[in-house]
């Protein structure tokens, strides 16, 4: 038990305030998706009019591979545990399939198959593909409706003993598109939002790291 005294209260208030920035901030990452989801439904909604188009029009899965031995040009290897954790091997990037933050990624094997990531940047892991978009300014679009498709990916998964996502099911989702300014002001504002989504990871991050920092100070 650590005892009472005004250094100890001190870092228990110094903690518990970094735990209220986190809590804060992971609310705040939660109703921005929230909000995305909500304009691109509502934008959706709005080109009922339209022919739908499948994403296997635009889009292909590049996927990604083992490290190799080589410890040149490194950069953070992109696994399911060290995204959710942002704790990363570092690998090197030659002849790797590397991702950007503005781009998608989907877990190709494994119980989470068809779980969706983006707003990364390293070399996109084995059980992972980057998805290639042929046209780059959609992509903002092309994202939300994988997130609205999520569930619906995840339960139509291959395979018995390891599942896969089944890619053409995704390929078969379709999409709206109307190609004009009113377009253009939702992937500017859905990429408005998904930078607020960064600044607040970011901003954990730092905080996590801080936390941790007092923590080994103070008991070692």
């Amino acid at each position: 038990m650590i005892k009472s005294s005004p250094g100890n209260n001190h870092l228990v208030n110094i903690l518990g305030s970094i735990d209220d920035k986190i809590e804060n901030n992971e609310q705040k990452i939660v109703k921005t998706k929230n909000l995305m989801l909500a304009l691109f439904k509502d934008f959706q909604n709005k080109l009922l009019h339209l022919e739908p188009i499948q994403l296997g029009e635009y889009i292909s899965f590049i996927k990604g591979r083992k490290p190799t031995e080589s410890r040149e040009n490194l950069q953070p290897y992109l696994t399911i545990d060290g995204m959710t954790t942002n704790n990363y091997d570092t690998v090197s990037s030659d002849k790797m399939i590397l991702a950007k933050e503005e781009d998608i990624m989907m877990v190709m094997d494994g119980a989470s198959s068809g779980t969706i990531y983006s707003g990364y940047s390293g070399v996109v892991g084995s059980t992972l593909a980057k998805i290639d978009c042929k046209k780059q300014e959609i992509m903002p679009l092309v994202e939300q409706r994988l997130i609205q498709m999520e569930e619906k990916i995840k339960e139509l998964n291959t395979g018995s003993a390891i599942p896969h996502a089944n890619k053409e099911f995704v390929q078969s989702i379709t999409i709206l598109l109307s190609n004009d300014e009113y377009q253009q002001s939702i992937i500017d504002h859905i990429n408005l939002l998904k930078q607020e989504i960064l600044n607040c990871r970011n901003a954990n991050i730092k905080l996590n790291k801080l936390k941790t920092l007092y923590l080994k100070k103070f008991f070692g």
